[in-house]
């Protein structure tokens, strides 16, 4: 084996590390947000609306879902970097779906938790109204 071919295998075998690093942590992403929505997005939201349904206080249900928002947007920005990563280290590769999918998944429980805040800020009885109608964007 020449020094070229030498430095090319280990090359090789580090770039492959380095995805598989990446994949990990993905992997350690998704089940952070399988533990922050449930196994089911639709009844986390259900139970999101309950409560708030039956709180008293706008504002502590506002905060509520803030948090939430926050949490998921922290998990948003991490899996956007490993994609950028990835990007950086091998270009389009196989796994850059299994990135994008994640991303997807976790902008649109994002998507549907900003939505159940506007519908709460403009009253619960806004909420009550479109959870009851299956107008919310987790119903569709």
């Amino acid at each position: 084996m020449t020094t070229a071919e030498y430095q090319y295998s280990e090359d090789v075998e580090s770039v492959e590390q380095h995805v598989r690093s990446i994949m990990t942590t993905l992997s350690s992403c998704m089940k952070t947000f399988t533990r922050l929505s449930g196994i089911s997005p639709p009844l986390f939201f259900d139970n999101i609306c309950h409560k708030l349904l039956h709180t008293s206080e706008d504002n502590d249900g506002n905060t509520c879902l803030e948090q939430h928002i926050s949490q998921f947007e922290k998990l948003q920005r991490r899996v956007y970097a490993l994609e950028s990563e990835l990007l950086l280290v091998v270009g389009i590769h196989a796994e850059i779906m299994i990135l994008q999918d994640a991303a997807h998944r976790i902008s649109h429980i994002i998507s549907c938790l900003e939505d159940v805040w506007c519908c709460n800020t403009e009253g619960s009885y806004i909420l009550d109204k479109m959870h009851r109608n299956g107008e919310l964007l987790y119903q569709a």
